[in-house]
């Protein structure tokens, strides 16, 4: 039974290890489960686009590719095996609510399937207030003066205000597109680990330290300043990582690749150069060339390289470490 699968149209110009199952036709594999595939087009708990990224990009040898190319199956198998991820899921009905000019509205209803939606459509101007997160959104609007809450699960708003992006569950159609969407209706948040035993906020008499809701681009994070503690919305979290790299004392730490993952997966470059990529900069459309011996290390959120992380891959590699990317978190 093979826990690595590598899915091609075309064939390799070289062997991989035969730990790693080769295959250029997914309808022969489409009941079987993987732990690592550089394909979406293969069902496996952990897709790699790094893998073909290397594979195109490396000036490596044949000899090294064929190892390395087995290192980053086993790197993405690691984060896998010791994440702390856990989804945080909402039901979500179909309530939503049209915040777009009438225009905009025949566009999103042609898209649309007919009834798909338990559809409210209004101006933006006479929105005063949001509330909740996806699947429990509440609505204030002003109606001839009076102030009516309209309880929706979603909200699509063309050209979307701040004050719809505060909270978790709503998708502005000129940011993607209609298409995207209505295909991006439901959606799982990853979320971070909080240890209030250790952090520089809880309990203190007087405010140290709360740079982590300073950071936080939604309310996922709200501090009680009476209380001195930290209350965390896990659905409104977008998974960016910013508030990991600016806590001073390591209490939040990424869930889905924590200190422990870190660690491990950075056994694996040793004698490498780390090209740390987030996963903003779109590695599968990426085209910048790997000198060689330089192994990609991929991370989801672009913002939660605490410096602990950067000084443990120095530490393992015996390298310097490269990080592309077009965000730098305040940490």
């Amino acid at each position: 039974m093979y826990e690595y699968v590598y899915y091609a149209n075309k064939e390799l110009d070289f062997p991989l290890s035969a730990n790693i199952l080769v295959t250029n036709s997914n309808k022969e594999i489409e009941d079987e489960d993987f732990i690592v595939s550089n394909s979406k087009d293969i069902h496996a708990q952990h897709i790699a686009f790094e893998i073909d990224y290397y594979i195109n990009h490396s000036k490596d040898t044949i000899a090294q590719k064929i190892k390395n190319i087995e290192k980053l199956y086993d790197i993405s198998a690691s984060r896998f095996d010791l994440s702390k991820e856990m989804l945080y899921s909402q039901d979500v009905a179909n309530k939503v609510l049209l915040v777009c000019s009438d225009e905009e509205k025949r566009e999103f209803l042609k898209k649309s399937l007919p009834d798909e939606f338990d559809l409210f459509h209004v101006p933006a101007n006479i929105i005063k207030k949001i509330t909740g997160h996806i699947g429990n959104l509440s609505v204030t609007v002003d109606d001839d003066g009076k102030n009516v809450e309209i309880q929706v699960d979603q909200i699509v708003w063309f050209d979307a205000l701040q004050i719809a992006l505060n909270q978790s569950g709503t998708q502005d159609p000129n940011e993607s597109s209609i298409d995207d969407v209505l295909a991006n209706l439901r959606e799982n948040i990853k979320y971070t680990i909080y240890d209030k035993t250790i952090c520089q906020y809880d309990g203190r008499r007087e405010e140290i330290c709360s740079k982590c809701e300073d950071v936080c681009p939604t309310v996922a994070i709200t501090k009680d300043d009476a209380t001195k503690t930290l209350s965390f919305s896990q659905i409104d979290c977008k998974g960016c990582g910013g508030c990991i790299s600016v806590c001073p004392s390591g209490a939040l730490e990424y869930a889905p690749s924590g200190r422990d993952s870190i660690f491990e997966m950075a056994k694996f470059f040793k004698g490498h150069i780390p090209l740390i990529l987030p996963q903003i900069m779109e590695i599968d459309t990426l085209d910048v060339s790997l000198k060689e011996n330089v192994l990609p290390f991929v991370i989801d959120g672009e913002k939660f390289l605490h410096e602990g992380t950067l000084l443990t891959l120095l530490q393992e590699s015996g390298s310097q470490v490269v990080f592309y990317t077009s965000i730098l978190s305040k940490g």
